[in-house]
């Protein structure tokens, strides 16, 4: 699949697509356009993402990948009140692992 299709099923009304996508998107880093695959996903985060599960999967990502850009959006994550607990806890886990390896 196209990243482009990966980054369209992302925006996709249902959860059960966009976590799908997410999943794919995080394999697509080792072989596709992995700047603009981590870029659809912290510009999804930034939108809002409403299925916690997409957004774990996002946020692990990130983390996995190590990237830098990715720090504002997880802290924010972290920072804001409304934000569930699991997702809080895996962007600051995810943020820490970027910031780790930056060192």
């Amino acid at each position: 699949m196209s990243l482009d299709a990966l980054i369209e099923r992302l925006d996709d009304e249902r959860a059960s697509v966009r976590r799908l996508a997410a999943m794919d998107m995080k394999a697509c880093l080792a072989t596709g356009d992995r700047d603009a695959a981590l870029g659809a996903m912290i510009s999804r985060l930034e939108r809002g993402e409403s299925d916690e599960k997409t957004a774990l999967g996002l946020i692990r990502a990130l983390g996995t990948a190590r990237h830098e850009p990715a720090r504002p959006i997880l802290r924010r994550l972290h920072d804001t009140r409304e934000t569930p607990v699991r997702i809080a806890h895996a962007a600051i886990l995810a943020h820490d692992e970027i910031e780790v390896a930056a060192r």
